[in-house]
């Protein structure tokens, strides 16, 4: 696919975000959303990876059926499910646009546990010393 072609497929996925919901979304950056440290985390860490494959994104995008963890403007949108239910998860790939692949982040309980086993140790209060 050519540089113009990819940039045309983009604003064309770009246009499932809706209308006057884009405020709070800019491309290739990362939003924080209602969801737990560990979610943001995993989030964070896929938008890092697509951000040094050139990839272009949206955290949080509200799209027709609902808010995306990452909308990948080379159509794709990627849910990261943590706590939800595969019920849920069918029932929100049902509501999202036709178009792009849905994809599911699954990310071994293992490493699920080790990121909350950070977080619960994690204080930035005691890391935070004066500037002079």
């Amino acid at each position: 696919m050519s540089k113009l072609e990819i940039i045309r497929q983009r604003e064309q996925v770009k246009k499932l975000i809706k209308l006057g919901k884009q405020s709070g979304s800019h491309r290739n950056h990362i939003r924080i959303g209602s969801e737990g440290a560990v979610h943001f985390i995993i989030k964070s860490l896929a938008c890092y990876q697509m951000k040094k494959q050139k990839k272009e994104f949206f955290t949080e995008a509200e799209v027709t059926g609902g808010k995306v963890d990452i909308l990948d403007l080379d159509n794709r949108i990627i849910e990261i499910p943590i706590s939800e239910t595969e019920r849920s998860l069918k029932e929100k790939s049902e509501k999202y646009p036709e178009g792009p692949e849905k994809l599911i982040l699954r990310v071994p309980e293992e490493t699920i546990r080790l990121i909350k086993s950070l977080t619960l140790q994690f204080d930035y209060e005691k890391y935070l010393e004066v500037w002079r």
